[in-house]
């Protein structure tokens, strides 16, 4: 009769969708992490196909270049927009841009 164990860290990860020994370090032919830190590691992560599947709709209406529409979750939140990004080093002066953000106040009843 075979008994029951808990997946290892390798075994973990592949159920996660990561490459088996994705959290191995090893340095001076020694391991850095012991099986319980990389078991943690696993543990806080999410999974690949998960997180593949939940972002596969954004990457699609990035790819056809429409704009983010932004919606109150509530009636009295408030939202910011801007039109475009601005920022880097071809931005002299931060605050010139100022006419590009608009603060959109939901009417109160």
């Amino acid at each position: 009769e075979a008994e029951e164990r808990a997946p290892n860290a390798d075994e973990r990860e592949a159920i996660l969708g990561f490459p088996r020994g994705h959290t191995r370090l090893v340095e001076g032919g020694e391991e850095r992490f012991a099986e319980g830190q990389r078991l943690k590691l696993v543990g806080n992560s999410f999974s690949v196909q998960v997180v593949a599947h939940l972002l596969a709709p954004l990457a699609e209406h990035a790819k056809e270049g429409r704009p983010w529409e932004l919606r109150a979750l509530r009636e009295d939140a408030m939202l910011l927009r801007m039109d475009r990004i601005i920022g880097g080093e071809d931005d002299e002066d931060e605050n010139e841009n100022d006419e590009d953000w608009e603060v959109i106040w939901a009417e109160e009843d």
